[in-house]
């Protein structure tokens, strides 16, 4: 059988399903369409939201603007609350330092986090201790003996501003209560693998519309719409070209 459907209601249909725990009975309900086809556009558009995010969120150097960075901004996530970075899902538990490597983030914080030839400054990020320490990432100092005072003062006051990456994970889920619902989440039935890329994409179009918590404590505005949309675009057609 071959039809058609409008893309913003194929999208309509898309958060309706990720933002609230609605059954297909319930959406064929909702929308008047059987279940079997709302769930065969739902895929379709999780797929192609997904293809423009298959090689994972990336940094870009647009996305890191100098000026922000003299506040602070760390590995993976901006103070106005935009995802730049994020990879996986990875099988089983793993540590962080594997995570950090297989993800490939230091080889592009070092491109993106150097402004020498713009005449700005080199920055670093401040990661837990779990990490190992290299030239584009430090560590905690360690509690030792011979630690002195500014060390010490130095601990609590990093401490005091680094970014919870989880925090942004629960701000993903709390959008997207789908996220959260593990009978959902069915290997081999459905595209989990690909939910929480998309929802993270919707996150950040959120924040760009709407603003986030982490952006009105800075005073830094989120980009637009449009020059978020456009630098995913421009990075869509360096990963397909390259």
């Amino acid at each position: 059988q071959n039809f058609t459907m409008n893309r913003d209601y194929a999208l309509a249909i898309m958060f309706k399903r990720l933002a609230y725990l609605s059954g297909l009975i319930d959406l064929e309900l909702l929308f008047n369409i059987a279940y079997a086809t709302i769930w065969m556009f739902f895929n379709s558009m999780i797929k192609l939201l997904y293809s423009r995010v298959e090689q994972g969120l990336k940094i870009d150097r647009t996305h890191l603007r100098s000026a922000n960075l003299v506040w602070f901004a760390d590995a993976s996530d901006r103070k106005e609350g935009i995802t730049v970075s994020l990879c996986g899902p990875f099988v089983r538990i793993t540590h962080d330092q594997a995570m950090l490597e297989s993800s490939q983030i230091l080889d592009e914080l070092r491109e993106c986090l150097n402004f020498r030839a713009e005449g700005g400054d080199t920055y670093t990020i401040y990661g837990d201790p779990a990490y190992r320490a290299c030239d584009i990432l430090i560590k905690p100092i360690r509690n030792s003996s011979h630690m002195d005072r500014l060390d010490g003062q130095l601990n609590y006051t990093m401490s005091t501003l680094k970014i919870v990456v989880e925090c942004e994970f629960g701000h993903v889920a709390n959008l997207f209560a789908f996220l959260k619902y593990k009978p959902g989440q069915k290997l081999w039935l459905s595209r989990c693998a690909k939910f929480y890329p998309v929802a993270t994409l919707m996150k950040n179009i959120h924040i760009c519309l709407n603003g986030g918590k982490s952006s009105k404590h800075f005073g830094l505005l989120p980009p637009t719409l449009e020059e978020y949309m456009n630098g995913m675009h421009l990075q869509h057609l360096r990963q397909h070209s390259s």
